[in-house]
């Protein structure tokens, strides 16, 4: 499922990406085409307006009249300088002109008209039979345009070779060709790039999601499955004396409350991981009240197995947080502290703060946490493959709410091996943000 999610989402980036690029590049070359196309309009116009008369064109050495503009006209091969031509006429063509009498008989030229070779006349004659004001034509290698004008003498028609401007508007395109490409691959490899990171977090999510309804429906299935079988011996025998009956009983009435508290516990989990944690209403409070609620909630347990509890709670040790919460949170803990507790153990339990920060710590004696289970003890329905928790009943839901609650105030919960046991240590804001 990932891999052709991965797959479309790769598409959809170069696709999308490769035709912004085509339509960009497009463009620029289409914009570069009609700027040429104008500069070209505006040369040929000045020249035809001027009459293009200068000693660079036509008789070198004579300075100039009165009025006259001097205009260099690019030889071929190099490279035009128009010096005077203003806003929007652009240098670097070849321009040529001839002027017509009345009867279309060539009187005068520029010194480069021999470009054209013998076939000037007949090209002329084309032009002026063809009746049209502007045009182009191809005469070798060049791509002639030109511009016919009406003058008291006759005919004025100004040509320009476009060729080196063709040229390079190729050039450019087969450029933006390769750059489309180049565009493309970098593209798809930043999407790869990209889809695996963004995939990642959505693939964990699904992985723990469908982990969770395989390991809750299991948790679910257990007691369902004893309950059914205590309701059927009861069915199957009905004549079965009353102490009898309140043993299956009672059987049932134990898993139907530990199908309570596993439903209590994933509408926890529910809550705590609803966007935003709505509902979230903080008090400041002393963590002397909270611990002590908690520790008095297991005092039988306590007094049963003879476990020494040691308490190390400053008085400075308050905070500005959500108490149901954080009754919870230390109820969870010390719940965890004592099933794994051995018989005649030890519970140690310390609340300190400073200025910023709070700290609790719970530490029990007893079997310690693999390594490799320490990363994974605050996962949903985990719990570690040794003899610290096959002897203890639950669902593995306790720690994750833990965690839970403690991101929800935006602290840190860790957990570690000491000398003698294991420690869970908690870290939270002083204040609430």
């Amino acid at each position: 499922m990932f891999k052709k999610l991965r797959i479309r989402l790769v598409f959809f980036n170069v696709v999308s990406i490769g035709l912004l690029l085509v339509l960009l590049l497009t463009g620029i070359n289409l914009a570069v085409h009609l700027q040429t196309q104008d500069r070209n309009r505006k040369t040929l116009e000045f020249v035809s307006e001027n009459e293009a008369i200068s000693p660079l064109m036509t008789r070198q050495g004579r300075p100039p009249e009165d009025g006259e503009v001097r205009i260099r006209i690019a030889r071929p091969g190099g490279q035009g300088l128009f010096p005077f031509m203003g806003p929007g006429v652009t240098a670097g063509w070849n321009c040529f002109f001839v002027k017509l009498d009345e009867k279309g008989e060539i009187f005068e030229s520029s010194d480069n008209l021999s470009r054209l070779g013998d076939d000037t006349g007949e090209l002329v004659g084309a032009i002026l039979a063809s009746g049209g004001k502007s045009g182009s034509f191809s005469y070798g290698s060049a791509r002639i345009e030109y511009l016919v004008s009406g003058k008291e003498y006759g005919k004025f028609i100004a040509f320009l070779d476009n060729a080196g401007n063709i040229e390079m508007q190729g050039h450019m395109l087969r450029g933006s060709g390769a750059l489309l490409l180049a565009g493309i691959f970098i593209v798809f490899l930043i999407s790869l790039i990209w889809t695996s990171l963004a995939i990642k977090p959505m693939k964990k999510s699904w992985e723990r999601q469908r982990r969770f309804t395989a390991d809750a429906s299991h948790e679910l299935r257990t007691p369902l499955s004893v309950m059914r079988t205590n309701l059927d011996i009861l069915i199957d025998n009905p004549l079965m004396d009353s102490a009898e009956q309140r043993k299956w009983l009672y059987n049932a009435s134990d898993e139907v409350e530990r199908m309570t508290e596993l439903t209590e516990s994933l509408l926890k989990l529910a809550r705590y991981e609803d966007d935003g944690y709505p509902g979230l209403s903080t008090e400041r409070f002393g963590l002397c009240e909270v611990i002590e609620y908690a520790v008095s909630a297991y005092s039988f347990r306590l007094e049963e197995k003879g476990v020494e509890l040691v308490r190390d709670i400053g008085p400075e040790a308050e905070i500005e947080a959500s108490k149901p919460d954080i009754r919870s949170l230390m109820v969870i803990l010390v719940d965890n502290a004592v099933k794994y507790t051995p018989d005649g153990g030890r519970i140690s339990i310390s609340a300190h703060s400073d200025e910023r920060h709070v700290r609790i710590s719970v530490t029990n004696s007893g079997a310690h946490i693999e390594e490799k289970d320490l990363e994974r003890i605050f996962d949903r329905f985990f719990r570690a493959d040794d003899a610290r928790s096959k002897t203890v009943a639950g669902f593995g839901l306790g720690l994750t709410i833990a965690s839970m609650i403690v991101d929800m105030h935006k602290g840190k919960i860790e957990a570690f091996n000491t000398e003698d046991g294991v420690c869970f240590s908690v870290t939270l804001p002083k204040s609430a943000a």
